[in-house]
């Protein structure tokens, strides 16, 4: 598997294999597009669950992932997890430079298949996706970003941060027990204004809740059928039903100014 892909395995587990494409845009093109029907196949299971074979969904998440902007060779680095010739999830980076001379290393898309969810995949996949090495490759200040409206995505993400006290007080949002808020460490809600703006600027952005507004318009929710799940934790219950509007129309951003 791993050599018809041309990706070289960097972890395996007794249910998977976890490949990095460090220069995803040098894969061949037959490769590549291997990679993407496969990535759009699990989107539509994913995110159309019972309309997964929905003519809008199929052809919908085709056109995203096999044009330029949502194919894996548009990506500055990739994880992929495998089981035998199955993809069954994925993580994918941006690199951004954002003015005045930030660089952002946004998160951009990352998917489990439905089969696999709660099945270890994702959690192989983060430790290859938060590379210290890499994270730390691009000179200050360095920001990771990612937009989200699945609040076990913004768990998942909260608590790598916070395992790394070091870097996690240029963390934002903080959702604290009551589903607000906390306020952010000094510069850094004008940190997320200045990000925010620089990779979405058609995007409606509340500096004070992090929510993106329709962040995939009316052509993502046609292809996006599936509530997002709860989390266990009762502040970002809170939090996502109070600021986020049901039907995946919102996301929440969350950044890290980690390389100041």
């Amino acid at each position: 598997m791993a050599s018809e892909l041309g990706v070289a395995p960097v972890r395996a587990s007794r249910e998977y294999t976890i490949e990095l494409i460090d220069t995803p845009q040098d894969l061949p093109a037959d490769r590549a597009e291997q990679i993407n029907l496969q990535i759009a196949g699990l989107a539509c299971r994913a995110c159309g669950g019972t309309d997964a074979e929905d003519p809008v969904v199929v052809e919908g998440w085709r056109n995203y992932c096999m044009n330029p902007g949502g194919r894996i060779q548009d990506d500055d680095r990739a994880v992929v997890a495998w089981d035998g010739g199955r993809l069954v999830g994925f993580g994918c980076w941006v690199v951004c430079p954002v003015e005045p001379d930030a660089t952002v290393l946004w998160w951009k898309a990352a998917g489990v298949d439905p089969d696999y969810q709660g099945r270890r995949a994702f959690a192989e996949i983060v430790p290859v996706m938060m590379d210290h090495s890499w994270l730390l490759s691009f000179p200050p200040p360095t920001h990771f970003v990612m937009r989200t409206p699945n609040p076990l995505v913004y768990d998942v993400a909260q608590r790598w941060w916070a395992s790394h006290p070091d870097w996690y007080e240029g963390y934002h949002p903080k959702i604290e027990d009551d589903g607000e808020v906390a306020p952010p460490a000094d510069g850094v809600r004008e940190i997320a204004i200045q990000v925010a703006h620089g990779l979405w600027p058609d995007v409606e952005f509340d500096p004070d809740t992090l929510v993106l507004k329709d962040f995939l318009g009316e052509y993502g929710r046609d292809m996006w059928r599936v509530a997002s799940p709860r989390s266990a934790a009762p502040g970002t219950v809170r939090y996502f039903d109070r600021h986020l509007r049901p039907g995946n129309r919102d996301a929440l951003m969350a950044i890290c100014a980690f390389n100041r």
